[in-house]
């Protein structure tokens, strides 16, 4: 099931915009938290590029609340996908 996000692209949309699974094969061979902090790395990468896109696109004047609400949408993923990656690369000291 897929969750709209913003104007409607869904979180399927959003995954095809960061890239999904997809670049993971010259990844071979690495551990697979490596991998998944690349792709975290990645993801938050072209999320911060779409959010810049989409405030440069913002008019001076008028603008829609679904315009405000995509940006919104995209910085929460954006915090959410930064939180992930430094639980992995600061994990909780083990207990003694």
């Amino acid at each position: 099931m897929s969750q709209k996000i913003g104007n409607g692209i869904g979180s399927e949309g959003l995954n095809k915009l960061i890239g999904g699974q997809q670049g993971l094969s010259g990844l071979k061979g690495k551990k697979p938290m490596d991998i998944r902090i690349e792709q975290l790395q990645k993801e938050i990468q072209k999320l911060k590029a779409d959010k810049a896109d989409r405030e440069r696109a913002l008019p001076a004047h008028s603008i829609r609340p679904n315009q405000i609400l995509v940006i919104e949408e995209l910085e929460e993923a954006i915090a959410a996908k930064q939180e992930e990656l430094k639980g992995l690369l600061d994990p909780p000291p083990a207990d003694e």
